[in-house]
Formats: C-alpha cells, sequence, structure tokens
C-alpha cells in the first residue's frame, strides 16, 4: 500500500494553513494541529535547493521562525458576569479630583495628560475597594461616601494597585511607595 506524501506545502497567507482541497485529499481533520505541523516540518526538512535556483536557501534558524506560527484575532464569545460601573459617578469623579487648571492627575505618581490634542483622559478613576467584594445587588452611596472611596490612577498605577500578590489591591500608600512617590 503506497502512503500519501507531500513536500511542498500551498497555504493561506491570512492563517498559514491550507485549504479545504488539501484536507480533502488527506484524510485529517482540519482541525487536527498534530498532523498539520507534522506536515510543515517534513515540507521544511525537504531539499529545496533543486528547485530554488539562484535563490538563497534561509538558514535553519530561519526554517524554524517560519514554523513557529502565532494565532492573533480570532473571535471568541466570553460568558461572564461584571460588575456594573456608574458611568454618572465616574464622570462626577473626574470633575471632582480635576485641577483648577483642567488636569486630572494620577494620585500616586502625578502624571497627567500632557497634551489637549489627545481625545480623553487617560486617567482613570480607582476604587480603593475591591467593588468585586460588595454585596450582588451592589450598594447606594451619597456622593460624598462615593468619591471617598475613589481615587484618580494612570493606566500604569492603576494596573499595579491591581497586581498585588496573593490578591486584593495595593492601598494608595503601598502604591506611592512602589512608584517611588
Amino acid at each position: 500500500m503506497r502512503s500519501l506524501s507531500t513536500t511542498g506545502l500551498i497555504v493561506s497567507t491570512i492563517d498559514r494553513k491550507p485549504g479545504p482541497g488539501y484536507f480533502g485529499f488527506f484524510p485529517h481533520a482540519e482541525d487536527d494541529e498534530v498532523w498539520w505541523q507534522n506536515e510543515v516540518r517534513r515540507a521544511i526538512g525537504y531539499d529545496w535547493s533543486a528547485h530554488a535556483g539562484e535563490d538563497t536557501l534561509p538558514s535553519p534558524k530561519e526554517l524554524v521562525d517560519y514554523e513557529t506560527l502565532y494565532a492573533e484575532g480570532k473571535l471568541h464569545k466570553v460568558n461572564a458576569r461584571t460588575r456594573v460601573r456608574c458611568e454618572a459617578l465616574m464622570t462626577r469623579a473626574k470633575s471632582y479630583f480635576r485641577s483648577e487648571d483642567g488636569r486630572l492627575a494620577c494620585r500616586a505618581c502625578g502624571w497627567f495628560r500632557p497634551d489637549k490634542a489627545l481625545t480623553s483622559d487617560i486617567v482613570e478613576i480607582h476604587h480603593l475597594h475591591q467593588i468585586s467584594a460588595l454585596p450582588r445587588g451592589g450598594v447606594r452611596l451619597a456622593l460624598r461616601e462615593a468619591l471617598a472611596q475613589l481615587v484618580p490612577l494612570c493606566p500604569t498605577c492603576h494596573r499595579i494597585a491591581h497586581a498585588k500578590p496573593g490578591g486584593g489591591t495595593f492601598t494608595l500608600d503601598e502604591l506611592k511607595k512602589i512608584v517611588g512617590c
């Protein structure tokens, strides 16, 4: 019995995979990644020099780089519950924390949007107490109480605030020590 073999692969420039006709010729499903990777390795290992003419052949490192594929941009459906933020509170908080000259500055490092040409505020409003710890139905707070639990942070400090080992968030004082302010 003769086994089917290939030495060349014609692939899509979009996802670097062969078309459905290729899978129809070979008895493998389109999601058979192991088989597909082996076919790629076989094509890479084939001596193409007779077909290369005057072209320079790729180095072994380039061949490995050609084989490495990275999947980006595939649509993925996520079903998740999230906490609803009050947009009116965020708007009021930005107005409350904004200085007289119109700057909304990070309370940890002092950074603010340097150029009015940017279309929106970059500094974000951070909850000092995790809203994930609130009851299922959330809470209702007066503006003064709500503002006492918020602080403006630049995206970097905001990311650091939520990166506390073991979970939770860093306090504003801990955050200032981390970023050296």
